[in-house]
């Protein structure tokens, strides 16, 4: 009788192993990569900035073989951002935001499996914000194939936040740069002559990039605005995406299912098989 049991506890083990195993044998090789990107790196305190997150080199195996929700946190300096709005794609539905962290899926529930935009997450600069470089980070940005969910690796993209009265592009050393700075230099080498014309030049320098800003700004402002219609709305609080949960997509891998049917034959079988070796042992008694 010691030895049956021991016998059924081993065949157990061995086929929740095996069910496991055979679950999860295509995660080992799935994977895939996100990056951010943004229109323009400079923003000014009280204007909005725009980040797009993009899904690249997918190779995955397992469940559907392809991509079909995700979540992931978002992390910025909550002193400098403030999150304003998501916007989806033509595949994907707007990511749902809460505490800094995002969920999202495709829009027909299918997976996708080549290079594309998932979707933006639009930030204000706070009126007080910091001046200088602020990071976004995408982190445990983790995609679902229906059957497993795959890790991505962290990646991020730096803003820089320049004031209000801040005129020009201060990105480019060589270019019209910043007109203080120019300024003073012109002062020390050219004297008050020179002073002048470099103001002068100065001042023209600022003001074709301040309308070349200003225009791309308006531009994609507008765009942001124009795409914002797709956002989701949800009238009850119940049908929102909870935190740490992946939204299902697709259908469940049919490798899947036979498994578990088996693994359920096979139980039944062996309890049934422990009642007739019991009842023959009492009868024995």
């Amino acid at each position: 009788m010691k030895n049956s049991i021991r016998i059924t506890n081993i065949i157990c083990i061995m086929i929740i192993t095996i069910l496991l195993l055979a679950t999860n044998v295509f995660a080992a090789n799935d994977s895939f990569k996100t990056s951010l990107s943004t229109s323009s790196s400079t923003v000014k305190r009280g204007e909005e900035v725009t980040i797009t997150i993009s899904l690249k080199d997918i190779s995955i195996e397992s469940g559907e073989k392809g991509i079909g929700a995700y979540s992931a946190n978002i992390e910025f300096d909550s002193s400098v951002l403030e999150f304003s709005k998501s916007t989806g794609t033509d595949n994907w539905e707007a990511p749902f935001y809460q505490d800094k962290m995002i969920v999202g899926n495709t829009n027909n529930g299918q997976v996708v499996k080549t290079n594309q935009n998932i979707g933006s997450i639009t930030f204000k600069v706070k009126e007080n914000a910091t001046l200088g470089e602020t990071t976004i980070k995408l982190t445990k940005f983790s995609g679902s194939s229906v059957a497993n969910d795959i890790d991505a690796e962290d990646t991020s993209i730096k803003i820089n936040v320049i004031d209000k009265n801040t005129s020009g592009n201060n990105e480019d050393p060589n270019g019209s740069g910043s007109t203080g700075n120019n300024q003073t230099g012109n002062e020390t080498t050219n004297g008050e002559s020179g002073n002048n014309n470099g103001a002068n030049q100065n001042g023209n320098s600022d003001n074709q990039n301040g309308s070349t800003n200003n225009g791309s700004q308006n531009g994609n402002n507008g765009s942001s605005t124009g795409e914002g219609t797709n956002v989701k709305k949800y009238n009850n609080i119940n049908d929102a995406p909870k935190d740490g949960i992946i939204p299902q997509t697709g259908d469940m891998n049919l490798t899947f299912y036979i498994l578990i049917s088996l693994f359920s034959l096979i139980s039944i079988i062996i309890l049934i098989r422990i009642k007739i070796i019991n009842k023959k042992i009492k009868k024995n008694i």
